[in-house]
């Protein structure tokens, strides 16, 4: 076994404990100019425990030199861009990093082909947080369960999805109680996955987008959204589905399946506004009757708002547009395969 090697400012010392690492503490962290680079060549492991910026910046500028760097754990150091010297790590199998919620992880990580674990610690205050499930490994973030603890971050108030299909939370217990605005786009859910959706007791915000959910009906099986005020979907192949319980903004954009709002909705006492853009006149329609049904109730008024509605001539153009939407699709069912393929792969193997 070789030594551990501790780099301080006087010397360096070794220990017969492990193989070679840089353990920089806030006693033992510095790297001398005079110290040959056998050291940086031959270290295994960084750690980093409460490291001064000072620190930081010299360890950053020296991660080129250790060429066969397999564990870098920098989670006591709050970063705010990534490190692009980590991307010459080509040994590195396990990458800890703490950092702001927008941090821009570059798409040349994937060149890093032994890495394994990549931990990537936000701060428990985060109120906006998007994931896209194209740059995602399937198989390592559903072993890691890193969507079914989203509860952690008590905060969260506005969430994200793309493409995540195959590893949405089975349970409204993963989100956290705090979530008011959610977007799904391109996750290819069924309309009954919106059931847990529907459970989260604060949500105000729904955006169904881009083949967010995939099927001609939605029949949800419990009590709708509680809260909700803006519901809008877009670019989908819905035809019918019953009312939200509660609701005061309904968009809908490109749904041009659809011919009728549920007159459920007509009932809707906090409905304020509908708005469609390129959807069938019948849907236009049935907007308007249901304006006319809230003023025979003697509710205020529904705003109605219709842009661009289709017309025979427009079915041409929409299925040519259609096919550029479809190649999004497409991707996205393919990474479903692929998950699907590594699952019987696993089993297989076991």
């Amino acid at each position: 076994m070789q030594p551990f090697k501790r780099v301080t400012g006087d010397e360096i010392d070794s220990c017969r404990y492990g193989r070679y690492r840089a353990l920089l503490t806030p006693v033992h962290r510095q790297l001398r100019d005079h110290d040959n680079n056998d050291l940086l060549k031959r270290t295994h492991s960084i750690f980093s425990f409460h490291l001064k910026d000072t620190y930081f910046f010299r360890l950053q500028s020296e991660l080129i030199h250790f060429k066969l760097l397999k564990v870098l754990e920098l989670r006591d150091i709050l970063i705010d861009n990534f490190l692009v010297q980590i991307l010459s790590l080509i040994w590195l199998r396990y990458l800890s990093l703490q950092c702001h919620v927008n941090l821009d992880i570059p798409p040349e990580i994937c060149k890093l082909w032994n890495l394994q674990t990549f931990i990537v610690q936000v701060p428990p205050n985060v109120k906006e947080l998007g994931i896209n499930g194209y740059e995602i490994n399937f198989n390592s973030i559903r072993d890691s369960g890193l969507l079914n603890n989203l509860f952690h971050l008590q905060q969260l108030e506005t969430l994200g999805f793309i493409g995540c299909f195959p590893l949405f939370p089975a349970s409204a217990s993963a989100f956290p109680a705090t979530l008011k605005k959610l977007m799904l786009r391109f996750t290819l859910l069924s309309w009954s996955d919106l059931d847990i959706i529907a459970e989260l007791p604060n949500l105000e915000v729904l955006k169904v987008m881009d083949y967010a959910c995939r099927g001609e009906e939605w029949h949800p099986n419990v009590r709708q959204f509680a809260r909700l005020k803006l519901l809008l979907i877009e670019y989908n192949d819905l035809k019918y589905w019953k009312a939200t319980d509660d609701n005061e903004h309904l968009v809908l954009n490109e749904c041009i399946y659809l011919k009728e709002i549920p007159i459920e909705f007509a009932e809707i006492h906090t409905l304020q506004l509908i708005e469609l853009t390129r959807c069938l006149p019948e849907l236009g329609e049935s907007a308007t009757r249901i304006q006319k049904e809230q003023e025979d109730l003697g509710n205020n008024p529904v705003d109605v708002r219709i842009s661009n509605p289709y017309d025979d001539d427009d079915y041409d153009d929409y299925d040519d547009d259609d096919d550029e939407e479809n190649s999004y699709v497409d991707v996205a069912e393919d990474n479903d395969n692929e998950y699907s393929d590594a699952d019987a792969a696993e089993r297989d193997d076991n």
